[in-house]
């Protein structure tokens, strides 16, 4: 029965102990340093795709709702514009920055059962969350719906 004694430099025992010795340190410092990069090339990625699907979204939805009101009858043009900036401001899509095209353009020639499209597309640089887009510079996005005229 005989009682070990540690030996406070052996070392298994200043592994354990919570002390890191200056070379890990530095080891530790150079593993961040390399893998830092990657990880905000990940991060800006996902913030910048998330906005393209989020916009690209919300233009769908926008000419959707602009195209069912271009099927009633009496509807404008200028309430088809109303519509799609009503939906878009809030997302934070400038209304100067979009391109609406709507055919037929004049909806009072059109008939019962005609087909009627609205298209709306924007820059990718308009609405990006960065100053400048990294991954999809001069993207268009763009969301078109055609309905019939009721």
């Amino acid at each position: 029965m005989g009682v070990k004694i540690i030996d406070p430099n052996q070392r298994s025992v200043r592994r354990f102990s919570g002390v890191c010795p200056s070379h890990r340190r530095a080891a530790a410092t150079l593993e961040f340093a390399l893998v830092l990069p990657i990880l905000l090339l990940i991060v800006l990625g996902v913030i910048e795709f998330s906005k393209a699907f989020l916009t690209e979204h919300m233009l769908t939805l926008a000419t959707r709702e602009a195209a069912r009101i271009a099927t009633l009858e009496g509807t404008t043009v200028d309430q088809i514009h109303e519509v799609l900036h009503s939906y878009l401001t809030p997302g934070r899509v400038p209304p100067e920055a979009l391109t609406i095209a709507i055919d037929p353009p004049d909806l009072s020639t059109t008939e019962t059962g005609d087909w009627v499209t609205v298209s709306v597309s924007v820059r990718f640089e308009e609405v990006s969350p960065l100053s400048t887009p990294f991954f999809l510079p001069g993207k268009i996005l763009e969301a078109s719906c055609t309905m019939r005229r009721e």
